[in-house]
Parts: C-alpha cells; sequence; structure tokens
C-alpha cells in the first residue's frame, strides 16, 4: 500500500471523501469510510457493521477484498460495546490468525449510532497521538456524510408528499368541472324529453365529460403510484382555435344558467403551439372562462380573441364581472 504523507494530507484526503458522498447511497458512503480509512491509517483491512435502521440488528454493511475472512458478529461486552458506549475509537491487540491489532471506530450522531467501522493489522501495530485524532477524524467525517444523505432523503420524501398533496387538490378543484358540465347537460336532456335531438346532445357531450374525467383520474393514480409527475405532460403541436372553441362549446352549458353569452373572435385561424393539450384545456382555458362565469353577472358577457404575431400566440379573455380585487391580482398564478 501506497502511504500518504502528512496528516494535513490525510485530513484532505478524508474531507474529499465526505464532500464526494454527497449524493451516494448508504452502502456507497459505508464502502468509501471504509476504503478511505484503511488508506489513511495504513491498515492492512477493514469492514463496516451498520443498523440502516433503528430497529434493525448490525449486519455487515461492507468488507474490503482484502479482508481474509468473513467477520463474526460483534460481541456485546467485547470492543465494540465500549466503543459504542464511550463513542470514541477503540483500540487493542490481540493474537489471532490473520490480525494482531485493529482500531473500532463508531459512527453516531446524537443520540443515534448508526454503526462502526473496524481498521485491522496483521502484524502488531502501534497507534500513535495523530492516528488516534484520525480515527476520531474519519468517524465524526463518516457521521457527518451519513447524517446529510438521510437528511436529504427526508428533504426530497416530503416534497414529493408536498407534490403529491398539491396535485390531489388541483385534481379535486378541476373534477368540479366536467362534473358540473355533465349535471347541466343531463338537466338539458331531463328537461326537454322529447326532442331527442337534444337529448342525444346532452349525452354526448356527458360522454366527453366523462373521458375527460377518466383522464384526470388516470393523471392521479399515475402520481400515486409513484411515478414522476414529468412523464403526465407531453408536448405535442396544439391547435388553439379548435381547442378554444371546443372549450366555449363545453362552458355554454354553465353560463346559459346565468344567461351569460360567450363570444369566440378568432383573428387567426390555425394557430399552433406547443404544449399538453388536455393540460391547457383542463388548467388553463376552462379554469379561467368557468371563473369568468362563477363570478359573473346574470346576462353577462365573456369575450374571447386569439391572434398571434411573428413570436406568440396571443389569446385575450375579458368579461363585465365584479373582477378581481388588485391585491389580489399578485396571487393569480398560485394554485
Amino acid at each position: 500500500m501506497k502511504k500518504i504523507g502528512t496528516i494535513s494530507k490525510k485530513i484532505i484526503l478524508l474531507n474529499e471523501t465526505t464532500l464526494g458522498s454527497v449524493g451516494k447511497t448508504n452502502n456507497q458512503i459505508i464502502k468509501n469510510f471504509t476504503e478511505i480509512g484503511i488508506k489513511i491509517l495504513e491498515a492492512d483491512f477493514g469492514f463496516a457493521w451498520w443498523k440502516f435502521s433503528s430497529a434493525d440488528e448490525y449486519q455487515l454493511a461492507y468488507k474490503s477484498p482484502t479482508t481474509p475472512y468473513n467477520p463474526p458478529l460483534p460481541k456485546k461486552r467485547a470492543g465494540n460495546y465500549i466503543a459504542l458506549k464511550t463513542k470514541k475509537p477503540y483500540f487493542d491487540h490481540v493474537k489471532e490468525e490473520h490480525l494482531r491489532s485493529f482500531i473500532i471506530i463508531p459512527i453516531w450522531h446524537g443520540k443515534y449510532v448508526y454503526g462502526n467501522l473496524v481498521l485491522s493489522y496483521k502484524k502488531p501495530h502501534k497507534f500513535t497521538a495523530d492516528e488516534i485524532t484520525l480515527a476520531q477524524a474519519i468517524g465524526n467525517s463518516a457521521a457527518q456524510a451519513i447524517t446529510i444523505h438521510r437528511l436529504l432523503g427526508e428533504q426530497i420524501f416530503l416534497e414529493q408528499q408536498r407534490t403529491k398533496m398539491e396535485f390531489m387538490a388541483n385534481a379535486t378543484h378541476e373534477l368540479r368541472t366536467p362534473l358540473a358540465i355533465m349535471r347541466g347537460n343531463i338537466d338539458l336532456a331531463l328537461m326537454d324529453k322529447k326532442n331527442l335531438k337534444v337529448a342525444w346532445g346532452a349525452l354526448s357531450a356527458v360522454n366527453s365529460e366523462v373521458n375527460i374525467l377518466s383522464d384526470i383520474l388516470k393523471d392521479l393514480s399515475l402520481l400515486t403510484s409513484g411515478q414522476k409527475a414529468k412523464n403526465l405532460v407531453k408536448n405535442f403541436p396544439v391547435n388553439l382555435s379548435s381547442l378554444l372553441a371546443r372549450t366555449v362549446v363545453r362552458t355554454k352549458i354553465l353560463a346559459k344558467k346565468k344567461s351569460i353569452r360567450i363570444e369566440l373572435k378568432q383573428r387567426a385561424t390555425r394557430v399552433f403551439v406547443e404544449g399538453d393539450e388536455q393540460y391547457l384545456e383542463e388548467k388553463l382555458f376552462l379554469n379561467i372562462i368557468k371563473n369568468a362565469i362563477t363570478y359573473g353577472k346574470e346576462g353577462g358577457h365573456i369575450w374571447i380573441e386569439l391572434g398571434k404575431n411573428t413570436d406568440f400566440a396571443i389569446v385575450k379573455i375579458s368579461a363585465d364581472g365584479i373582477g378581481i380585487a388588485k391585491k389580489e391580482l399578485p396571487k393569480i398564478f398560485g394554485r
């Protein structure tokens, strides 16, 4: 084994291992610190006993390729017990077939003990003051890397939960509109029982809304099953002209109840953008138009204009309802 020079070089190497452990798995971190411990303290081989959760028994998490035997479980009253109790490296000498000296370095943070590293020497080894200091530094650095790893894991988990909760809240909100449209069309069909054309049109509209509800529920089930939300959004060329025309047809049944007239003026035809057609319709245009109906006045008016310039498609939606209070305007792009 090539020897490392001064203690400062060893500390630098240890710090590099700590930094390099960010983003690694538990097993990779344990392996890295076992190997760097062997290198820094010039041991012959090493292994790590670990508790992957507080309920786990100690298990062999890693042993170096140079380890000449399968390490036995640590004894409760032996050096392992002393190292964990004192939370300091334990140094000892034995006369066994494969080793004469060894160090047990406990890895702990706060009240929680993660495990320990065992670094072994085939020949008797006299431990210097610098090596005692380095052993403590290895334990502290390993504990720091594992703690950061676990905190990052908890943060990612909490972020995933927050995303799921937001998505479910959005989905609950979005389910209301198709249901309201379905109810309106069913009411229309029931009111005019003799006119089959009206009933057929209403049932056709209900069928379309059922398909939309199915898509929303599919998105919800994908997210709650653990798949990434980015897989739900698909970008394709979208014809805004036909999308807006379809959205107006869908919302007319809601507007009719308040005698609100929706007028679509297309200053340009065949306006295409890259996007997800379902998301543009459900999360953007349908949401805005439904709000305009909800907060519109009886017998009111909603105007929708579609145009374009060299770089952009332009959609303008206006209404003669109560409007939005000035202090609320900064919040309009929130959930």
